[in-house]
């Protein structure tokens, strides 16, 4: 999300749009420098090392860092899909032709069609967490959701 969205989410980009209205069923990453919405899950800030809160961290960075990995790969073998162009559709058409690459990519590596594999290396991505937002009611829920992702992985 932080590549795709770095304006502010709200906005009305097509993957934002596209976001929300998903916000039943899935939630996305984004990096710390956007609030924590209900649909779009942020790093807690100043969390202390070895704490729940410093692996959920932990586990969103990877999380973030293969999404814009596989961004990156999926843009690199499409052209349509590279930032100069963009994909100005509404969110469904958008939707279904990055599926679209996303089958063609994978049948391409089925059939060995020179689709490199990426790099499965992780880099750390290190975000300015000490930016603040204001907590609304709308936000409780969102920490709430949080919150549980969390204690889901630490089981």
């Amino acid at each position: 999300m932080s590549k795709c969205c770095d304006s502010d989410p709200k906005t009305g980009s097509t993957i934002c749009l596209l976001v929300k209205e998903l916000t039943n069923v899935f939630v996305s990453v984004g990096d710390a420098g956007f609030p924590l919405e209900t649909y779009l899950m942020t790093p807690f800030r100043a969390a202390v090392s070895g704490s729940p809160e410093s692996k959920y961290n932990k586990v969103h960075c990877k999380a973030r860092n293969i999404i814009e990995r596989t961004f990156d790969v999926l843009k690199s073998k499409f052209r349509c899909l590279s930032s100069e162009r963009g994909l100005h559709y509404a969110p469904q058409k958008a939707t279904a032709i990055i599926n679209s690459c996303c089958a063609i990519y994978n049948i391409g590596r089925r059939f060995e069609s020179g689709f490199e594999e990426p790099s499965i290396e992780a880099e750390i991505i290190d975000t300015d967490i000490n930016s603040d937002f204001v907590t609304t009611s709308h936000n409780i829920l969102a920490q709430k959701i949080r919150n549980n992702l969390m204690n889901s992985f630490i089981q």
